[in-house]
């Protein structure tokens, strides 16, 4: 019997293109004692991953060409060969671009028995959930009635992030390309959501609360982000937690120099944040991220790619911004 998964061929330059990726063929693999046989339902696409094609990744393993792509998905167990894993069951994990994939079994968890879609434990109630609700917790410690502004509040982290803000009892902007605002406003409960590309600037169009915000989460890390450190008052937190708009820069390219004078005078406490340094703290998150959707008090928009031979396309169009919400492939 033949599998399908999909390779790096070449190191991009700049955007992925179609080239970069391939499709493969192999037998289906048997499970060792200790492992299981996962069939795919489900891929999560990350921006990250981009990262991972270059040479000298900042975050995680360079790929070397040939390699599998990774990612997280969610399958079902054909085979076991592990007590307390039974075929027919759902797990999430790092299961990889492939239709089929045998991996240790120590390394999943279980899909737990919620009324909430499947795909949202790849999304709200998973590792993207995870990261904005624990970065909130760790630096931006939120108080009700505090003002926070999300960069890239249409995308999976920033949606949920927004969303958990307001559980908290803050005031939550966000900014957007021009099509996605009204879903941020309308779907996620933002107060209001702004244009990143408007004409009038971000201060223009926040008027009387420029300079007025507590809390900055940043998904871009693009020209933008000095002026999104502006809005925020003396004292004001920064959360880095992604850089999008550099992914697909060419090596070598510098991106212009921090706005260190703005944070020094406004005392700015501006810190990255990277959800492998927390992943003993994954099960709380989950639990708690879970609470807030039995409240209805969490949402998700997925756009879905069908195919496993569509997932360098989806990759492609999510970091070029077409998609909103959570980028999925149904395999």
């Amino acid at each position: 019997m033949i599998t399908h998964q999909i390779l790096l061929n070449k190191r991009p330059r700049g955007a992925l293109s179609a080239s970069d990726l391939g499709v493969s063929k192999s037998a289906v693999p048997t499970p060792r004692n200790g492992e299981v046989l996962v069939r795919t339902k489900w891929l999560s696409i990350d921006p990250y991953l981009r990262i991972l094609m270059d040479e000298g990744a900042l975050v995680g393993r360079s790929l070397a060409i040939g390699d599998l792509i990774p990612g997280r998905g969610l399958g079902e167990i054909v085979e076991s060969q592990c007590a307390g894993w039974q075929p027919g069951q759902l797990v999430i994990g790092e299961l990889g671009w492939r239709e089929l994939a045998c991996v240790r079994a120590n390394s999943l968890r279980a899909v737990p028995t919620t009324s909430h879609p499947l795909t949202w434990h790849l999304g709200v109630l998973g590792i993207p959930g995870a990261t904005a609700l624990l970065a909130l917790e760790q630096i931006a410690v939120p108080k009700p009635g505090q003002l926070i502004l999300v960069t890239s509040a249409a995308g999976t982290v920033g949606s949920v992030c927004g969303q958990i803000a307001r559980s908290m009892g803050c005031r939550v902007f966000g900014t957007a390309s021009s099509r996605k605002l009204s879903t941020c406003e309308d779907l996620f409960g933002f107060e209001r959501c702004i244009d990143r590309k408007s004409r009038k600037g971000l201060r223009a169009e926040l008027g009387s609360l420029a300079g007025e915000f507590d809390i900055l989460f940043d998904n871009v890390g693009d020209a933008s982000l000095e002026a999104a450190l502006s809005m925020l008052k003396a004292g004001g937190r920064a959360i880095l937690c992604g850089r999008i708009a550099h992914y697909e820069a060419f090596k070598g390219e510098r991106s212009s120099d921090p706005p260190f004078e703005m944070i020094l005078m406004r005392r700015l406490r501006v810190q990255g944040f990277n959800i492998r340094d927390h992943m003993d703290r994954l099960g709380d998150a989950f639990r708690s991220l879970t609470s807030l959707a039995d409240r209805g008090l969490l949402k998700q928009l997925d756009s879905i790619c069908q195919g496993l031979e569509s997932a360098p396309r989806a990759l492609q169009e999510l970091l070029g911004g077409s998609h909103t919400g959570k980028v999925l492939v149904e395999v």
